[in-house]
């Protein structure tokens, strides 16, 4: 978990510099199993907090799933600490998404014959 949590930080760190000029802000990253909140009629495989700019993962989906919830998180952060609206679900946010999970491609690095 560690190992994962560190690799989530280096893409946010990334994806911070890159986009953001250091200015985004995100407290923590936690991994969740449910929530804990409220009853969830939705399925759940993320969040951003806007209010302590925490980000959370669900933690049983496939690591490929979590860094794609990790790029849709950031770019609700974005949204909402850089360009001051609510961080929605539209096209402007689409193309975050899209530019936030072309540039995490760009720093992962896997090597297949080692899986």
């Amino acid at each position: 978990m560690k190992k994962r949590l560190k690799s989530f930080l280096k893409i946010y760190e990334h994806i911070n510099k890159k986009f953001c000029n250091d200015k985004l802000k995100i407290s923590k990253i936690v991994f969740f199993k449910r929530c804990k909140d409220k009853p969830c009629k939705a399925v759940i495989v993320g969040y951003y907090k806007k209010y302590n700019k925490v980000i959370g993962i669900k933690l049983d989906k496939p690591l490929i799933s979590q860094i794609d919830t990790l790029c849709h998180e950031l770019s609700h952060a974005y949204q909402h600490q850089i360009l001051g609206h609510s961080g929605r679900h539209d096209k402007k946010g689409g193309k975050i998404y899209h530019d936030f999970l072309k540039e995490t491609d760009k720093i992962l690095k896997v090597d297949f014959k080692k899986i």
